[in-house]
């Protein structure tokens, strides 16, 4: 076994360092965070196309189909907003 090492040879901080929290109830970070999740019209035509190119012939799995419905849900959305 090893010899115990004496634990204030590692001496802690004074205090804590606190986790900094956004405050998500700001308009700042509303706006900045609504922008983040924002995808343009060009972004979600692209996925859709990459999800037909994977599509298979036969017996499209659910996941593949609820994936489409969302992307051109989304599609929608986006074009209305613009």
């Amino acid at each position: 076994f090893a010899a115990a090492v004496p634990l204030d040879r590692f001496p802690l901080p004074p205090q804590p360092v606190p986790l900094l929290q956004p405050d998500f109830r700001s308009p700042l970070n509303r706006a900045t965070i609504s922008c983040m999740e924002r995808r343009t019209i060009a972004e979600i035509e692209t996925d859709i196309a990459e999800l037909k190119a994977r599509w298979p012939a036969h017996t499209v799995p659910p996941h593949m189909w609820q994936q489409l419905e969302d992307l051109e849900e989304e599609l929608e959305q986006a074009e209305k907003d613009r």
